[in-house]
């Protein structure tokens, strides 16, 4: 092996990378969500439902990067 490592190597770190970026960024967006559901202002229909919808998805996002870093496991131990 070179001293640059193999293409799978420097795909796995920076797929690694990513995810944890997009995990940040999904649970700030969560955390701004969940602000601003128990402000202490008035939050109207359409603004709750996309709040509602922000939070549907990111159960989707979550799942979908359990299996993400699932695969990315298997795949580093049978490197």
């Amino acid at each position: 092996m070179s001293s640059r490592g193999s293409a799978v190597e420097a795909n796995l770190v920076t797929l690694t990378d990513h995810i944890g970026v997009l995990t940040h960024h999904l649970d700030y967006a969560l955390g701004r969500a969940q602000d601003r559901f128990t402000a202490t202002e008035t939050v109207y229909p359409p603004e709750r439902r996309t709040l509602a919808e922000l939070a549907e998805a990111t159960v989707g996002i979550t799942a979908a990067l359990n299996l993400l870093a699932e695969a990315l496991a298997h795949a580093t131990s049978a490197i």
